[in-house]
């Protein structure tokens, strides 16, 4: 006997009733099987758009940070703040490091 084996899993959703009847209404034409399959190409879209945004965000704040270093490092009230942000990053390593040693008698 053949084992069926889904390849879909079925979630719930509470959406507003504009979104319901839309998907319905999109169901209903030659493009889409099922309001399931409306729902599944809408989120796969989103997850695409919203992975790149992530992504670009990501990169352009990386992209500024040598900027930003370079801003701060041209003034002398820049380059004290990162002295002390340095400092203090270093004393919460430091007792981070402390914390984890273990004393065997």
């Amino acid at each position: 006997m053949v084992e069926v084996v889904k390849k879909k899993e079925q979630i719930n959703a509470t959406v507003s009733p504009w979104i319901k009847k839309r998907c319905l209404e999109l169901a209903e034409t030659p493009e889409f099987s099922s309001v399931s399959d409306v729902v599944s190409q809408a989120l796969s879209e989103f997850f695409g758009k919203y992975d790149y945004i992530k992504a670009k965000e990501s990169k352009e704040r990386e992209d500024r940070i040598p900027d930003l270093l370079d801003a701060l490092m041209k003034t002398k009230e820049g380059q004290e703040w990162l002295k002390c942000v340095f400092k203090s990053e270093k004393e919460l390593e430091n007792k981070e490091d402390k914390s984890r040693k273990v004393i065997i008698d």
